[in-house]
């Protein structure tokens, strides 16, 4: 199999495309994301991060209303991690009505547009109560819950990430910025 029939198989059965036009609309959408000069290639002899951006480019080309992205930075290189981040944020940035999910375990992987998050960790029960206090806006549901996978945030970017909810839900000192659209965290001990 070859990357271009990976991403023409993410248009719909039953689409009133033809073959010629679906294998058309995936070499324009592997064009977009930089990888046409895959679509001749065998896919066993791809790269990992090759394969994740051909895999990105069969999700975009489908018509899916709803886009799910499990760590799709993970395997890439510099150029590839940022050529994922700059299509899924203009992606975002189109507003075409299309919910994106993205699951990343690192803030510098959340692309610029994205603008809701839901955060999952664990706060001890004391952590917990300070923190409702602090915040009432946070599900109620969160009081005393302690267990791993708990949703501790869920809501406007902006309020989510922050340095005192990443901190608790690390057990270390963090600091969080936004610049240019782009989140970064760092150890505050590596600030200093």
């Amino acid at each position: 199999m070859n990357p271009l029939t990976v991403v023409a198989s993410g248009i719909s059965r039953g689409s009133e495309d033809s073959a010629d036009k679906a294998y058309g609309k995936a070499y324009a959408m592997m064009s977009w994301f930089g990888v046409a000069y895959l679509a001749g290639k065998r896919w066993h002899n791809l790269s990992e991060g090759e394969r994740t951006r051909v895999m990105i480019s069969r999700a975009l080309v489908s018509p899916a209303d709803l886009l799910i992205f499990d760590e799709p930075t993970t395997g890439l290189d510099l150029d590839g991690r940022e050529t994922v981040l700059r299509e899924l944020s203009a992606l975002a940035s189109r507003r075409d009505d299309r919910t994106m999910l993205l699951v990343t375990h690192q803030v510098e992987d959340i692309p610029a547009g994205f603008d809701h998050i839901a955060m999952m960790g664990r706060m001890t029960e004391h952590e917990c109560m300070i923190y409702l206090d602090a915040h009432p806006r946070v599900y109620a549901t969160l009081d005393g819950n302690t267990t791993p996978g708990t949703i501790t945030f869920a809501g406007p970017i902006g309020e989510g990430l922050t340095d005192e909810r990443l901190a608790s839900m690390f057990g270390i000192s963090l600091h969080v910025e936004r610049t240019r659209g782009r989140w970064k965290a760092a150890s505050r001990s590596r600030l200093a």
